[in-house]
């Protein structure tokens, strides 16, 4: 009696063991089909690869140089383009009520621009335009257009 209970019970333990090792197994086949799967390369030999990085390498060399080129092609249009800006309201005679008339100043990185200034009266609007060439004018300013032309000086 007591052998057939050890049979039995080494029979339960080796059969324990053999469905763990078909686990183990099973594991091991999922684990190495990802291992070879992610790490499989697109060529068969070591030369082909390294031929296709090369390859790869130039080209992304060149994507590179396209983009130096853009960018220094836009960064020369945003220096000339009117990046300083600003704009004052202002009431020039007593007798109209309203800020009506109005300065306008724009700038580009060099300083270059103009001020446009609008003038609004009973008998109609009157607009000036003065250039400014790196940050200075030959026309006489006033106080308006000296504050809008100083604010946009002072703009980074």
């Amino acid at each position: 009696m007591v052998d057939n209970q050890f049979f039995y019970v080494f029979l339960y333990v080796l059969g324990v063991l053999f469905l763990l090792e078909v686990g183990v197994v099973w594991w091991f086949i999922r684990l190495y089909k990802r291992i070879t799967h992610f790490f499989r390369p697109t060529t068969d030999d070591l030369s082909g690869l390294v031929s296709e990085l090369l390859k790869k390498t130039r080209k992304l060399e060149g994507d590179l140089s396209d983009l130096q080129n853009d960018h220094t092609l836009t960064a020369g249009i945003s220096r000339m383009s009117l990046n300083k800006v600003y704009v004052k309201r202002f009431n020039p005679f007593n007798e109209v009520g309203g800020d009506q008339s109005f300065v306008l100043a724009a700038l580009d990185s060099h300083n270059t621009g103009f001020i446009l200034s609008s003038l609004y009266m009973r008998e109609g609007n009157r607009v000036y335009v003065k250039p400014i060439e790196q940050g200075k004018t030959t026309y006489q300013l006033s106080t308006e257009e000296r504050e809008a032309l100083e604010h946009c000086l002072n703009q980074k």
